[in-house]
């Protein structure tokens, strides 16, 4: 049976995993509280309105998964999609199934992708938690 924590809903594997890496706050994401980070709030609203829905809703999928300390599985290979952008598919996995999406594959978010998979941190916001925080002035 997984234990799971009422607070934060991840399972006691995942928090003994990741229970020394660092927490990427939103802030930090956005280079407000240490610079630099890996977008400024004004790019990053401008990058993520370049995404379609569906784009969308596969970087909440990942963004979530990078907040619960899940590892990435398979391949990061970057392919084009039919509109020129450069892309991975970000496989996290769970205990009993595996789920991702769609991560665009430019400018901050690439170096973002790679520090997570290096184990740099783990990300302590979800993606709508970064878009209000990129819309405080």
């Amino acid at each position: 049976m997984k234990t799971v924590t009422p607070l934060t809903g991840k399972s006691l594997l995942s928090q003994l995993i990741n229970a020394d890496r660092p927490v990427l706050t939103a802030k930090k994401f956005l280079g407000k509280e240490q610079e630099p980070g890996y977008f400024k709030s004004e790019e990053l609203i401008t990058f993520l309105q370049s995404y379609r829905k569906r784009e969308i809703g596969g970087l909440k999928t990942v963004v979530l998964g990078m907040k619960e300390g899940l590892r990435v599985g398979g391949t990061i290979e970057v392919r084009e999609d039919k509109g020129g952008r450069e892309y991975v598919y970000v496989t996290m996995l769970r205990v009993n199934s595996s789920t991702g999406g769609k991560f665009i594959y430019e400018a901050g978010m690439i170096k973002f992708l790679h520090d997570y998979l290096d184990g740099k941190f783990i990300a302590g916001f979800t993606l709508e938690e970064l878009v209000e925080e990129a819309k405080q002035v």
